[in-house]
């Protein structure tokens, strides 16, 4: 056995502390409680302090057992920013690369996201999706059809108080093209416009990637769509 301390004090916005025991290709959340075969509570002690009040465990871990401690990540307060962090990573953004980050298959790695982060699980399935339409589209870099997908980048944010009362960060992005509209990509969390997702014009219209950087009033959000060539990318209300 080996001894482990850990601590749930949050971060700075709010970032909740996690702590991750991975036993082979098994990865548990720790709660505060034993964890038979994995993990014994041997001490805990609460230190008040307001908001920053926290607990901190005394642990006996199984000799292979592996501890991957962190917070919510900084810019967008997700638990896969944070990992990369915990892990010296970039972020994963499919499900391999989350796979690679915590050491285990991809399958348990669905089954921890699934069970205590689903919205990320949502947004990893939605870059999978994606990607494997464009590769199934295979007009996209064929002889055939050259040209008639293109990759586009469209970023906004840090709106004024007056625009995030008006619905700012639910606001889809529209894809014209000739005067029409033939993609919307609407966030699943229109509060703070996390979880881009494309709900029409799926057959013509990809996302890549949805990346969040620090600013004022939420920060920035930047996109990396495919869409037909001569398209332009606007955030706004529909019309």
């Amino acid at each position: 056995m080996k001894n482990f301390v850990w601590n749930s004090k949050q971060g700075n916005r709010d970032r909740s502390a996690w702590c991750l025991l991975i036993q082979g290709d098994v990865v548990h959340v720790f709660s505060g409680e034993n964890i038979p075969g994995v993990a014994v509570v041997k001490g805990e002690s609460f230190h008040k302090d307001g908001k920053w009040s926290f607990t901190e465990y005394d642990l006996s871990l199984a000799d292979n057992v592996r501890s991957v401690a962190g917070k919510k990540g900084w810019n967008n307060g997700s638990f896969l920013e944070g990992l990369a962090e915990a892990v010296s990573k970039e972020t994963p953004r499919i499900w391999p690369e989350v796979a690679e980050a915590l050491g285990v298959s991809v399958k348990s790695a669905r089954v921890l996201l699934e069970g205590h982060w689903p919205s990320e699980a949502k947004q990893l399935d939605s870059v999978e999706e994606a990607l494997e339409a464009l590769d199934n589209a295979e007009y996209v870099r064929s002889a055939e059809n050259p040209g008639e997908i293109d990759v586009f980048t469209i970023s906004f944010g840090s709106p004024t108080n007056r625009s995030i009362a008006a619905g700012y960060w639910g606001d889809p992005v529209l894809v014209w093209l000739d005067g029409e509209i033939v993609g919307v990509l609407e966030p699943e969390d229109p509060k703070y416009g996390h979880g881009f997702r494309v709900t029409e014009g799926s057959e013509r219209v990809a996302l890549l990637r949805e990346e969040s950087s620090s600013g004022m009033h939420g920060g920035y959000r930047t996109l990396l769509i495919a869409a037909p060539v001569g398209s332009d990318l606007w955030h706004q209300k529909r019309p």
